[in-house]
């Protein structure tokens, strides 16, 4: 029968002998029975004891069960009828226990004589029962306590059982665990909205209690017919034949539902019109006889796009509480759907534009390397004829070879800018440090400008008197500060271009400053994006320049700004760490605690911050003092406990870099790992793991543990700096890579992998090959372009496998 769900009122309990009348008290029940027929004789004859304990137990409105002197007569009050049966009442009043049942409720006689016995109480919780007490067998569960009845003397002369039902409590729980199952599941792992249904009812499968069966029907389209995505507790055979779990009904409520403005329904008559569909639950034998058929509608929606099937619990009747579970359980099931087809969709629309990304990238490589060839054809034969020995041109041809040359050499800066630019978007481009004297080289990049505009501005330098030398790409450089100043001279028709450069232990600082056009508020915050162009600009440009620049600081590990006023000019500051990378001079001074945190004396504020744990003193400076040489910001800890509270006092500020022994007094190192990674604010700074430990299993530990690297001791001091380094590069990209993808979850989530397994693996080809970590990172570069694969693909395969793919046992040659 098909029916849309009313509430069914509970029957009414008949108190009545006989069971022929209702509302009639207890206390006029016990008035009627003739006592002198049972064991316990007339009521003015019972003890005084006997008569204060059935007042008490008349009084109360729970049950109560009184098992009196040896033979366990048994008494009771109106609340325990429907425990004991509505059939037995009032026969059992006075009678034995043995008389009354041979399991009487709700513990057994054994039970009963125990407690008489010994007097130690007996009591259960959430004992579960199957009673009629409304005209079918019912779940119940019950909490009850056995206690000793003792009279003046001290003699044992009943038992006095006060019973409290917590079904309702029982049932909530379940359900409720249920729901919060639903609420808990992830839905990325689903590839598709029926792998998202059948992980929800297998949820709902783990408590056949309350779903003794259950499936799912999804349809595609509004005119589609329904197909069955899930479902257990029935005959997969027999289902064919029955409108509730058939894979594709074309008839029955399933349509009903989705037809019909989406009400539920309840259908019974399940166990006699489909014997054999539905199996019986974990509570007995009966089979269901009921289901609810309740829609499925997506968030924003008004229409279903399916229909949850509910089993009725063959021991309980759908009643409020009931059905507010199932609609509950439909609803959830509609937020899932909701997020899966979000999230799909998201996924779907990143990984286009990963692909179209890649697609570009691949354009730029192609394009730059295809350029390459004919511009050395091009300006190798005019450069030839302009040098070649007792070569006379006449005046106007060698302008126009000179001016064809000058053509050349500045499409081929374009060239070496898009390449430029396609290695920095695949993650390839790697500042190849020297050390070098900005100064000098700084002065003759920008000497070279000073011919063509000393006619119309003024082109000033101000240097320092001594060599600055510092620790960066030549190339880079020389790129950064052209750009620059050609930048500046370019919006600066009159007036005047300054260029500055000054420095300190820590960092370096370029300043370009002029006095020309300015930059619009509204474009200053996208000037550095690639190929970005200020509107109504008239001047030349590809909108790379710029983006080059922030690209190769960024390589360094610095920063660049600009500060802008329209009209009056703008200045461009470039900040590197000095050292960064590179062995820093001989440095003293350094403050050391053997058992709390300590600072470097002299610290610049764009070094790095790192933070060490590590117990054992001597090891601790050692390591304070090598790090702090190789450009860090040191901070130093003892114990975990130490680390901690500098980590809260700076919540703020976190360390960029934390390494960390395992075997610390007191919390562990791993301890510690597990305690930074659930803290929002530093789950993502890079770990490095030292312990004493070099086996395999203490690498995995780590690694569960959410390191980030993994080195046992003792360690080459090369290689921990090279991978500290490596680590620390890549936390910056990772970190640039998520502030531009912060609005897109799917981004997020790549960006969050790739760098961990990119990282992983410039560690494992650092050590099977020995490479610093920018040769490492090139051989990873290099698999990738011969594989025509993602750099993020190649790094995952090499941690799965350990096979680096494409490249030789020893790819050291060609790096």
């Amino acid at each position: 029968m098909t029916e849309f769900f009313d509430a069914q009122e509970e029957p009414t309990v008949d108190l009545s002998p006989g069971g022929s009348s209702s509302g009639a008290s207890m206390r006029s029940v016990y008035h009627q029975v003739d006592w002198s027929a049972t064991p316990l004789g007339q009521r003015d004859t019972w003890p005084g004891l006997l008569r204060l304990v059935v007042d008490l137990c008349l009084d109360s409105d729970f049950p109560v069960q009184i098992s009196w002197g040896p033979d366990l007569l048994v008494l009771y009050n109106e609340a325990y009828i429907p425990l004991l049966g509505a059939d037995k009442h009032p026969w059992a009043l006075g009678r034995p226990v043995s008389e009354v049942g041979p399991h009487p409720w709700p513990a057994s006689e054994e039970h009963l004589r125990e407690v008489m016995r010994t007097g130690r109480a007996y009591h259960s919780d959430d004992q579960q029962l199957i009673i009629d007490r409304h005209g079918y067998p019912e779940e119940a569960h019950f909490t009850f306590s056995i206690s000793a009845i003792r009279d003046a003397n001290g003699i044992i002369v009943g038992l006095f059982n006060a019973i409290t039902e917590t079904t309702q409590h029982i049932l909530y729980e379940r359900r409720l665990q249920v729901l919060r199952r639903l609420g808990a599941m992830s839905i990325t792992t689903d590839e598709s909205l029926s792998s998202t249904c059948r992980a929800a009812v297998e949820v709902i499968g783990k408590n056949r209690k309350s779903v003794p069966f259950a499936a799912v029907y999804l349809r595609d389209l509004p005119d589609q017919a329904p197909r069955r995505t899930a479902g257990y507790g029935f005959d997969e055979k027999a289902a064919a034949g029955c409108e509730l779990v058939e894979p594709t009904p074309s008839d029955g409520p399933v349509l009903e539902v989705l037809e019909h403005g989406g009400s539920t329904v309840l259908v019974s008559g399940l166990r006699e019109r489909y014997p054999g569909v539905f199996g019986p639950g974990p509570l007995g034998p009966l089979t269901p006889d009921q289901a609810f058929v309740l829609p499925v509608v997506m968030l924003g929606r008004r229409e279903p796009i399916g229909v949850l099937i509910i089993g009725v619990n063959p021991y309980w009747r759908p009643d409020e509480a009931y059905t507010a579970f199932a609609a509950m359980a439909a609803r959830q099931l509609g937020v899932m759907i909701t997020d899966a087809v979000s999230y799909q969709n998201e996924r779907r629309r990143q990984q286009a534009l990963e692909e179209l990304d890649r697609a570009r990238t691949e354009f730029f490589q192609n394009v730059t390397h295809e350029l390459r060839a004919p511009l050395t054809m091009l300006l190798a034969p005019l450069q030839d004829i302009l040098h070649e020995p007792g070569m006379v041109l006449p005046a106007a041809a060698r302008d126009t070879v000179e001016t064809s040359v000058r053509a050349g050499d500045r499409l081929q800066k374009v060239v070496d800018a898009l390449l430029d630019l396609s290695r920095a978007e695949s993650g390839a481009l790697i500042a190849d440090r020297e050390e070098i004297d900005l100064v000098s080289v700084t002065t003759d990049i920008v000497e070279g400008f000073r011919p063509t505009v000393e006619d119309r501005l003024n082109l000033r330098l101000d240097m320092p008197a001594e060599p600055l030398r510092a620790y960066v790409d030549r190339t880079m450089w020389t790129t950064i500060v052209s750009n620059l100043v050609n930048n500046a001279l370019k919006y600066t028709p009159a007036g005047e271009v300054s260029v500055s450069l000054n420095g300190d232990d820590s960092q370096v600082v370029l300043a370009v400053a002029d006095t020309g056009v300015g930059i619009p508020l509204d474009e200053q915050a996208h000037i550095f994006e690639r190929f970005h162009r200020v509107l109504d600009d008239q001047q030349p440009g590809s909108g790379i320049g710029l983006a080059l620049v922030a690209d190769m600081t960024a390589a360094h590990g610095g920063s660049v700004e600009v500060a802008s006023e329209p009209g009056r000019g703008s200045e461009f500051v470039v900040r590197l760490p000095r050292y960064n990378g590179s062995p820093e001079p001989e440095e003293g001074g350094l403050s050391e605690a053997s058992a709390t945190l300590t600072l470097e004396d002299e610290v610049g504020i764009d070094r790095p911050p790192l933070l060490i744990i590590e117990d054992e003193p001597d090891l601790r400076a050692y390591l304070t003092k090598m790090f702090s040489k190789d450009g860090y910001a040191v901070e130093a800890a003892a114990d975990a406990e130490s680390a901690l509270t500098w980590l809260q006092d700076n919540a703020e500020n976190p360390p960029d870099m934390v390494i960390t022994d395992v075997m610390l007094p007191g919390q562990s190192g791993l301890d510690l790992l597990a305690l930074i990674r659930q803290d929002e604010h530093l789950a993502r700074v890079p770990v490095v793991v030292l312990t004493a430990r070099a086996e395999a299993e203490s690498a995995v530990e780590a690694f569960a543990a959410g390191a980030d690297d993994f080195v046992p001791k003792p360690f080459n001091s090369a290689e921990l700096l090279a991978r500290v380094r490596a680590h620390y590069q890549m936390n910056q990209l990772r970190d640039d890579a998520i502030d531009r993808a912060q609005t897109t979850v799917g981004q997020l989530r790549r960006a969050l992998q790739s760098n961990r397994a990119t990282g992983m693996a410039v560690g494992i080809v650092m050590t099977r090959y020995d490479l610093d970590s920018e040769r490492a990172f090139q051989v990873l570069v290099r698999a990738s372009q011969q594989n025509n694969r993602k750099l993020c693909d190649i790094a995952e395969e090499l941690i799965r496998t350990g096979v680096l793919p494409g490249v030789a046992s020893s790819p050291v040659g060609n790096v």
